[in-house]
């Protein structure tokens, strides 16, 4: 049963994202349907992961599908409002950090880990704040939220820390766009890494 409802999450997911990449493009949906569309797939996760949660009453499962609904919510707040809808995905982060807890996630490695990308962020901060006017410093607290998430992904399950890993690689493409303007392929292969991304980390809940 779990196999036949990740198969009709990945379908759902795959035909909602493609029509909100195709209709945003195409400019051929009023805005609002187009923002459904894009919270709409992030919630066929979601829903996958409640599945996983109320027929297997895993805690980690019901605080990924929380994780997952709140990201749908910043899906379609992002649309709008940037950076209100960045932090929204910092607090869909924190459920996955703290779903990552119950997974017995943190350890000395995933602290380790943790501690070299913040040094890595650091670098890259400084040199975008000598190439940009613009205050760096919601990104940067933004950054060092996903990459706890992504270093304490590591030690769970190989569903968790793909997931997280893809969502990381989305996120720096899109600080990519912001810094260094659009590149060939770079938003259809962002919001495709996002997706499965968030499928891996529902898929995460049934593992």
């Amino acid at each position: 049963m779990k196999i036949i409802a990740a198969i009709i999450a990945f379908i759902a997911m795959a035909y909602l994202g493609s029509k909100y990449k195709i209709s945003e493009k195409k400019k051929s949906l009023p805005k609002n349907q187009i923002t459904l569309l894009k919270g709409g797939a992030t919630t066929c996760a979601a829903l996958l992961a409640l599945f996983a949660a109320l027929t297997g009453g895993s805690a980690y499962a019901y605080t990924i599908a929380i994780g997952l609904f709140i990201c749908a919510i910043a899906d379609m707040v992002l649309e709008t409002h940037f950076i209100p809808g960045m932090g929204v995905f910092a607090l869909g982060h924190v459920a996955y950090i703290v779903a990552f807890f119950q997974k017995g996630g943190l350890n000395l490695y995933s602290i380790i880990v943790y501690a070299l990308m913040v040094v890595a962020t650091y670098f890259v901060a400084k040199s975008l704040k000598e190439k940009t006017k613009e205050n760096i410093a919601p990104y940067v607290g933004y950054a060092h939220i996903i990459l706890l998430m992504l270093a304490i992904s590591i030690f769970v399950n190989p569903f968790a820390f793909v997931g997280a890993l893809l969502f990381a690689v989305s996120d720096s493409m899109i600080a990519y766009r912001l810094f260094f303007g659009p590149a060939k392929f770079n938003d259809y292969l962002c919001i495709t890494l996002y997706y499965l991304g968030q499928y891996l980390l529902a898929l995460s809940a049934i593992a």
